[in-house]
């Protein structure tokens, strides 16, 4: 009866009282999703649109690159990524709006060969593009490209929500000098060059023609001046075509010489071809003389030209492929100086 009394009083207390309360943990759990959007934490990542030929699963290793540094940088991804996709503002924020998300990221990839031209491409709440990350990677293999997806990916945020301590001093030499210098995709000029960068994580390029792209990220500290060098490599790409040019300009100008010796051997010496009957005289010679002189120094001139540009050629080839192949495990070069 005592056990029956106590059921009868919880039934009533219930009833009086309506539905029962939420448990804590639901609440704080329910909190948090309201809160997370407006906190500025939130990301969708769109389908990927390509260029060029590209199998299916190193664009999902690229994504996913993109997602490893989107979730690194703070940012929250609140769905998968969608499968068609968005070609459109409306789009985008339609998507936006389903996930409640306050940013949309869209990864762009065209490929050439081993080339790799990227740019990750922001949205905001609205649909609209608010920032475009340009990135390339030269003579590249797939995880190179995921690497530096994802360390650019996991810099967004910070690139996003500008900071408010000052600026550090900033100067990046190169070897060979004067590569074109990029911090952030911010051209700065030819190095060595100095500039006035935020503190934070930057991503540092160098370029110059006729050697592979380098670049290195640097870690900016508030209240420090940095020194940073790359090395930049020759493009032996570029040596390789250089040597078989030369050993195709070598074998024409090695024709060229032999048929130069051919029309110098046979000048002024009788055409038997052409002579028959009268055009010989009492002793048998031919009138018809071969006249080859004059085409034969002009072919001889054009072989001697063609053999120096082959040499020229060869061995520009192999300075550049020894230079390359001698300054490989040269290191990069950093340095922080408290002021």
């Amino acid at each position: 009866m005592r056990l029956l009394r106590r059921l009868i009083a919880l039934a009533c207390a219930s009833l009086l009282c309506g539905q029962p309360s939420t448990p804590a943990w639901a609440f704080d759990v329910a909190n948090a999703r309201e809160v997370a959007p407006s906190a500025g934490r939130t990301a969708v990542v769109l389908a990927a649109t390509t260029r060029g030929t590209m199998r299916p699963r190193s664009m999902e290793m690229l994504v996913g690159g993109l997602m490893r540094g989107l979730e690194r940088s703070g940012l929250t991804i609140v769905s998968n990524v969608s499968q068609a996709p968005c070609t459109d503002a409306a789009c985008v924020r339609d998507r936006l709006q389903v996930d409640q998300a306050n940013y949309a990221m869209q990864l762009h990839v065209s490929v050439t060969d081993r080339d790799y031209d990227l740019a990750i491409e922001v949205f905001d709440a609205s649909g609209v593009a608010i920032a475009r990350f340009p990135l390339r990677c030269e003579v590249c293999a797939v995880p190179e490209v995921v690497d530096m997806v994802t360390n650019h990916a996991a810099s967004l945020r910070a690139r996003l929500e500008v900071p408010a301590r000052g600026p550090s001093l900033v100067a990046v030499e190169t070897t060979p000098p004067g590569a074109m210098i990029t911090i952030d995709m911010l051209t700065l000029g030819r190095a060595p060059v100095s500039r006035l960068i935020q503190p934070g994580r930057h991503v540092v390029r160098a370029t110059l023609n006729g050697y592979v792209p380098s670049q290195g990220y640097i870690q900016v500290h508030d209240g420090t001046e940095h020194k940073f060098g790359l090395t930049l490599l020759p493009d032996r790409r570029r040596s390789d075509r250089l040597r078989r040019a030369g050993w195709a300009t070598l074998g024409v100008s090695g024709v060229a010489l032999a048929s130069a010796t051919v029309l110098l051997a046979i000048d002024g010496r009788e055409n038997r071809l052409a002579c028959s009957g009268d055009d010989r005289d009492a002793f048998g010679h031919c009138r018809y003389l071969y006249g080859t002189a004059a085409p034969g120094f002009a072919v001889l001139g054009l072989g001697l030209a063609l053999l120096g540009t082959a040499i020229g050629l060869l061995i520009v080839g192999h300075k550049r492929s020894f230079t390359g192949r001698r300054n490989d495990k040269e290191p990069r070069r950093f340095a922080v100086i408290r002021r």
